[in-house]
């Protein structure tokens, strides 16, 4: 199973969109598809909604995300990633798991290739 990365929505460092504040809130929202303004914070860090999500593993928003915390869950194909999994520690308290993500300067929509018959012979 291959990732790629070829397909960008904005370019900028610092940004996941690479688009101003606005711009992106307004981007954010469509990742989630219910049209909420969600903001994604630059201190790089977030709460996690699942232990399925593995150290390098690319993370796009979940739908439980609010504007006082920042949910991300695994990307699956199709969905847009901003960043990947750096760690991740337990916090006993809440009961959440703390992430720490490596924001992009893009955002990416994630395809899985798939072989095709050629490969296969």
């Amino acid at each position: 199973m291959i990732e790629e990365y070829r397909e960008t929505i904005g370019h900028g460092r610092g940004y996941p969109t690479g688009l101003g504040h606005e711009e992106k809130i307004d981007v954010i929202a469509c990742l989630l598809d219910e049209g909420e303004k969600t903001y994604v914070n630059e201190e790089h860090t977030a709460w996690i909604s699942a232990n399925q999500c593995r150290v390098g593993e690319m993370v796009t928003l979940a739908e439980e995300s609010t504007m006082e915390h920042t949910i991300v869950k695994k990307a699956k194909e199709g969905d847009l990633a901003f960043g990947y999994l750096l760690g991740k520690v337990q916090v006993r308290s809440s009961g959440h798991t703390l992430v720490t993500v490596a924001v992009l300067g893009d955002v990416f929509r994630l395809k899985l290739k798939r072989p095709t018959p050629a490969d296969i012979l």
